[in-house]
């Protein structure tokens, strides 16, 4: 270790930091015998150790995290004893997702000192993200700016646990909040789509820091066919049936790429508040010329509870379930047969 970094880092024994200099990478600060400054190794975002009772610290990349925080702790619950930590090999990588568990506090054994690790550039990531649709918490208290709660919408959906095996269609994934979440919780492939193409979305920011392999696919429900894509177990439709000028030729799309039997869950605007009682029992569905529901030229729609299940019936859609908070109305639907009725078939083709 180099006469400055023993320096900066005194409060920590010589023992410490010979354990974890080798897992670190080279300082963007620092130069050496062998030439110009060094870059740390790309990664999900850098961090440092920090001695609580002197302030200083080591910069590294997340890619070395996992494996110095290991052998920190093993330091710790051997009292420091680096001859028995080195026994235990390489450390395993923990999955990117466990984010949390890199912020926790550790004590190394050494005087009782805390070893603090935490993020410095991922709200820089975060901010390189003109807007955000989602609402992701990558770390305690660092929270997107998302225009809608995406975790309360996932506590309302009601998305199996246990999802493997399971072929996921996201249709408007944007950023990519619910095609993460199934993805974690273990189903065998997610398709997330958008028509806005990802760079212009939080998905590969997002993707990143999750550690994710999942690809936003720029592509528009109406272009959508089993022969392209499959068919599939689940299909989420959250947030997009609003925006669609045919919104019927959307739910006749999303019938032919459900298998059968599968669960479409769908969120969208509902108008009931906005009717006395005896008019929101019927199937009534509101239109917004131009941009007169909020400012957006792309809301085309509101419907009442009643209209959302009906069509949702015309399409041999069972409805399961419905919730409303305010205007947003969530519905989960299980597809009834394996082919369309003869009435949905022949609206968009010919009479043989």
């Amino acid at each position: 270790m180099s006469p400055v970094m023993r320096k900066r880092q005194k409060p920590l024994t010589d023992e410490l930091w010979e354990l974890i200099e080798p897992l670190l990478p080279p300082l963007a600060q620092r130069r050496d015998k062998r030439g110009p400054k060094a870059s740390p190794e790309p990664g999900l975002f850098r961090g440092h150790f920090v001695d609580s009772a002197n302030g200083c610290g080591m910069a590294f990349s997340a890619g070395r995290v996992s494996r110095a925080l290991n052998l920190l702790e093993a330091t710790a619950s051997m009292g420091g004893r680096r001859r028995q930590v080195r026994r235990l090999g390489p450390a395993p990588t923990k999955p990117c997702a466990d984010y949390a568990q890199l912020l926790k506090t550790v004590r190394t054994g050494h005087d009782h000192r805390v070893v603090s690790l935490w993020t410095v550039n991922l709200q820089e990531m975060v901010d390189s993200v003109p807007v955000w649709y989602h609402e992701f918490e990558f770390a305690p208290g660092l929270v997107t700016p998302g225009s809608g709660n995406s975790r309360a919408l996932l506590t309302r959906i009601n998305l199996p646990r246990d999802m493997s095996g399971l072929r996921v269609l996201d249709i408007g994934a944007r950023d990519g909040f619910f095609s993460f979440e199934c993805e974690r919780r273990g189903a065998a492939e997610v398709v997330p789509i958008d028509y806005v193409p990802a760079e212009r979305t939080g998905f590969p920011v997002a993707k990143k820091i999750l550690g994710s392999k999942l690809n936003l696919l720029h592509e528009n429900i109406y272009n959508l066919t089993p022969g392209k894509y499959g068919q599939f177990d689940i299909v989420l439709f959250l947030g997009v049936l609003y925006h669609l000028p045919d919104p019927m030729h959307a739910l006749d799309i999303i019938f032919s790429m459900m298998k059968s039997p599968g669960w479409l869950f769908l969120e969208t605007i509902v108008i009931d508040d906005e009717l006395p009682p005896n008019m929101a029992r019927h199937p009534w569905m509101r239109f917004y010329p131009g941009d007169t529901k909020n400012s957006d030229h792309t809301n085309y729609w509101g419907m009442t509870e009643a209209c959302v299940a009906a069509l949702l019936e015309e399409y041999d859609l069972s409805l399961i379930s419905k919730n409303r908070e305010g205007e947003r109305g969530v519905f989960v639907a299980t597809k009834k047969v394996a082919s369309k009725n003869y009435y949905t078939e022949i609206a968009r083709d010919l009479v043989r």
